[in-house]
């Protein structure tokens, strides 16, 4: 079991920019602390507690077909106000995130 959270991403802006909240679609300026989420794949709009990626990644994963194996999870890059409305327990550092990486990729 996991602990997760539910958002409401809003695509109504268009960004700018490569660089932009994967949450409201803001430009994210450079320079900026890197801040991302990881949400299963095909629910966009559940986002997983930074803590519990091993978990989550075991539990999806018996859920997906073999051809699917690694494609369980997935980062997105958030700016800091959208990062305060989802909660720290769900945003990760960037170097947090790397750590992370390594649940999702391990066999």
């Amino acid at each position: 079991m996991f602990r997760s959270t539910v958002v409401d991403p809003d695509y109504r802006r268009q960004p700018k920019t490569n660089c932009y909240c994967a949450m409201c679609q803001r430009d994210i300026k450079s320079g900026s602390p890197e801040l991302w989420i990881v949400h299963e794949l095909d629910t966009w709009t559940v986002v997983i507690a930074k803590n519990d990626i091993a978990a989550a990644v075991s539990d999806i994963r018996p859920r997906r077909s073999a051809h699917h194996y690694f494609d369980v999870v997935q980062f997105e890059r958030v700016g800091s106000e959208c990062a305060r409305k989802i909660g720290k327990d769900f945003v990760m550092t960037k170097e947090e995130k790397e750590i992370a990486e390594k649940f999702v990729t391990e066999e």
